[in-house]
């Protein structure tokens, strides 16, 4: 089975001849136009001066030249607009990502096997500093402080850090959701640097 690694370089192939095959008539198409540009002043300049046989040769380059503009210009439509593979050489392809993809994630699978165990001990110990932490702020707050606590010298109503990020699970879903160690790293200490005010 092809892994996606591997997929992506056949991939990369498909867009990068693609993007060459349109660097390539591009550059035709503007040497084209140069031409269309250099045989409409021939053409003015033989019909001033009276000169045959140079309008008859301008004119043959510029219809010629107006031909292949057309060709490339059709060309580059294409290269925009349709597919790039028949349908199903497309499908097979993407058949072979998913495919690929689910044999990454299985083996990511296997591989975790061994360490869940340890995680989801550590998520339960986590669960449990965490229940234990709002309980003893709840505790103390309702035992040991009062509302004076609660507000500073201003009168702003300080909200405490930890009992917000540690009754998070409580308040707004009925149940307790423990945090992981990440999240009461990158959460919970980034609010005790500032403990929040808000207005009365």
């Amino acid at each position: 089975m092809e892994t996606l690694e591997q997929i992506q370089t056949k991939v990369d192939k498909i867009v990068t001849d693609k993007q060459k095959k349109v660097a390539k008539v591009q550059e035709k198409l503007n040497s084209t136009l140069v031409t269309i540009t250099r045989a409409e002043k021939q053409l003015a300049q033989a019909k001033d001066t009276i000169d045959a046989d140079t309008y008859v040769k301008a004119k043959l380059t510029l219809e010629k030249a107006k031909t292949e503009k057309q060709l490339y210009s059709d060309i580059l439509e294409d290269l925009e607009r349709k597919p790039l593979l028949p349908y199903d050489e497309y499908k097979k392809i993407v058949d072979s990502i998913y495919a690929a993809a689910d044999n990454a994630h299985d083996d990511l699978c296997e591989q975790a096997e061994d360490v869940l165990p340890q995680l989801k001990e550590l998520h339960d110990k986590a669960g449990n500093v965490n229940k234990a932490t709002f309980d003893l702020l709840r505790t103390l707050k309702s035992e040991v402080g009062n509302d004076g606590y609660k507000k500073d010298s201003d009168g702003y109503t300080v909200v405490d850090g930890w009992e917000l990020k540690y009754s998070y699970g409580i308040v707004n879903h009925g149940s307790w959701r423990p945090y992981t160690m990440y999240a009461r790293y990158e959460e919970v200490a980034s609010t005790l640097k500032s403990p929040k005010r808000v207005k009365k």
